[in-house]
């Protein structure tokens, strides 16, 4: 199992990602994009997790969560939605 989707498994004991939201208040915007290149994960504070790929329209819905960046290449994308809170 990869780390960044080891981490995110709570087997029943609170999730890391519960923490970073009470500790860091964790973004929880919504956001509507593309992905032009690279990867990245997407993890929400129900636990769901999704890859962003290139190539790949995406929807994250305004709850709690985190994302990270992953493999070699640099990671570029659009949003169409979602970016005017943290992109001033």
């Amino acid at each position: 199992m990869a780390v960044d989707e080891a981490r995110w498994l709570n087997n029943g004991q609170p999730s890391f990602l519960a923490f970073l939201i009470e500790a860091f208040e964790v973004e929880a915007g919504e956001h509507v994009g593309l992905v032009v290149s690279g990867t990245a994960t997407a993890a929400l504070e129900d636990g769901r997790v999704f890859k962003l790929r290139a190539g790949e329209l995406f929807y994250i819905p305004p709850v709690p969560h985190d994302s990270w960046v992953g493999g070699d290449e640099p990671y570029v994308s659009l949003h169409f939605l979602g970016a005017d809170h943290y992109a001033k």
